[in-house]
């Protein structure tokens, strides 16, 4: 991994990372770019963003890493503040309010903003849009009622301290509790608005199903970009290429996360079988696989490139290497009619045709898994012939690689599926027509 010099502001360094409090002087120095640093919170990449949502690196200097300040306390979920007078940096949790705006008057403000943006709302058309305005505008609540339940705290304890007589106590005490009703009422309204209407509304898993179904798109999309990328001629412009994928790789990666925690979480509930969810989670797993395909072969093509144009490689005049791109995409098209397959397979309880239709979708996973293996070993043939140069082998390898893995997912996927229909209860006569 090539590391990148760039010239850093001393002061930045000194000032904002470290927190230190002021360099006497603005010093220049070079420090290494450091793309090939992973940075984790809680376990989970994170892809460091700037205030133009760019992404940005570690850098090191001296034998110390740096990480930039603002990036940082997003991926933290931290609210960052500079002063360029006073040149300092604040981070606050999203949940604080700052101390000037946590006052009667200021939470009043904020309770008629959200009752006229409640008033004033249009439900969506749909239950998945109104159920977003719901989550949007509920947060917004959500944060006044606390902050207010702050500010009743304080006011509890200055009367507790003797700070407030009792009077005045009262008369806050009687103002926050109207404020805190008429949020109350905001809420009761937003919901009846939005979520209220359950017209059009999913089930658990068709709403999994549907989510599912459009981070396969995207990735679907993110995998063609990629492949059609040609790489840059220098460092430089693949390290913005890669920049520029990132974001979108990065983006997609969390909602693929945040699909996976959402069904877990519906499964702990009971909102999900056990058959819903290993369905649905054979399909994440796909995803997962095919996105940590994705950064491979992004990297490979930027950060990681050694230079060499494998087009250029190619015999000329010979045709074996494209012959066998598409009869590859041939075995990816057989591989999404084969998920399609599994996904509407519907297990059914004592019913024979049950049996037949399982064994229809498991021939022809294990044909085409036969496909596979004898391309694999065609494909071995020409090149050890030498029809194939060592690039155009290892990359045709790699691309069937990830055919077979998608079957093998869905093998599995299908097999978990089956493990959970209630085929035990046939006849015993029938035992031996189950056990392969």
């Amino acid at each position: 991994m090539k590391h990148f010099r760039a010239p850093i502001v001393g002061l930045l360094l000194t000032g904002v990372l470290l927190g230190a409090a002021g360099a006497a002087t603005v010093q220049h120095i070079t420090a290494d770019l450091r793309p090939d640093i992973t940075v984790q919170v809680d376990g989970e990449k994170q892809t460091l963003l700037d205030k133009n949502g760019d992404v940005v690196y570690p850098i090191t200097y001296d034998g110390t890493t740096y990480l930039p300040i603002r990036a940082l306390g997003n991926a933290m979920d931290l609210e960052v503040e500079w002063n360029s007078k006073t040149q300092t940096v604040s981070l606050y949790t999203k949940t604080d309010t700052k101390p000037e705006d946590l006052t009667l008057e200021k939470l009043t403000e904020r309770t008629e903003e959200a009752e006229d943006t409640v008033a004033e709302l249009k439900a969506a058309s749909t239950y998945a849009g109104r159920k977003d305005q719901y989550d949007l505008h509920s947060e917004t609540i959500d944060n006044i009622r606390d902050d207010l339940r702050t500010y009743a705290q304080r006011v509890n304890a200055q009367h507790m301290d003797g700070k407030l007589k009792t009077d005045e106590y009262n008369v806050l005490a009687t103002r926050i509790d109207k404020l805190d009703n008429r949020l109350k009422d905001a809420l009761d309204l937003l919901r009846s608005k939005t979520i209220g209407d359950e017209t059009g509304k999913l089930t658990v898993e068709e709403t999994h199903a549907r989510a599912i179904d459009e981070l396969t798109e995207r990735v679907k999309a993110v995998e063609a970009e990629i492949k059609d990328l040609k790489p840059a001629e220098t460092d430089s412009g693949r390290l913005k290429q890669y920049k520029d994928m990132a974001v979108d790789l990065s983006l997609l990666s969390k909602d693929i996360s945040a699909e996976y925690k959402s069904l877990n979480a519906h499964l702990r509930d009971e909102s999900l079988t056990n058959r819903q969810y290993n369905a649905l989670n054979g399909r994440i797993n796909a995803l997962d696989v095919r996105m940590k395909d994705a950064w491979d072969d992004l990297a490979d093509k930027t950060v990681d490139y050694d230079g060499k144009d494998d087009d250029a490689s190619k015999p000329e005049g010979s045709g074996a290497y494209d012959s066998y791109v598409k009869q590859i995409e041939a075995l990816d098209a057989k591989a999404d009619q084969r998920q399609k397959d599994v996904e509407n397979y519907k297990p059914a309880k004592g019913e024979h045709n049950n049996k037949q239709a399982w064994r229809a979708i498991e021939r022809k996973l294990d044909a085409l898994d036969d496909e596979i293996d004898a391309l694999e070993d065609a494909i071995e043939r020409d090149y050890k012939a030498g029809k194939l140069t060592g690039s155009e082998y290892r990359d045709l390898n790699k691309q069937l690689d990830k055919v077979d893995d998608r079957v093998d997912d869905l093998d599995d996927w299908y097999d978990d599926d089956w493990d959970d229909d209630d085929h035990h209860d046939h006849d015993d006569d029938d035992d031996d027509d189950w056990d392969d």
